[in-house]
């Protein structure tokens, strides 16, 4: 077997520990199945493109839990705002 060494953001490493850890994968297989994805697809297997500044004015939100959702005092308010 081989080994990879690399550098990454200490943010980004305990995010991505998170999430394998949530889907009962560690680190390791998780970047395997990528490796053996992009080697059988001869491609990176995700579109690769920047976010406009909307989108990443909405992800910012989103992952500050803001702006998620909207509160009426009535049902009028509610259909009203689904019109606008």
């Amino acid at each position: 077997m081989a080994q990879m060494s690399f550098r990454i953001n200490d943010s980004v490493k305990k995010d991505f520990e998170k999430i394998c850890e949530e889907l009962g994968l560690n680190p390791t297989t998780a970047l395997t199945i990528f490796i053996k994805k992009m080697c059988r697809e001869r491609r990176i297997p995700f579109d690769v493109s920047l976010y406009n500044s909307d989108t990443l004015k909405i992800l910012d939100e989103t992952a500050n839990n803001q702006n998620l959702s909207k509160s009426f005092d009535t049902v009028d308010e509610l259909f009203d705002d689904l019109d606008a």
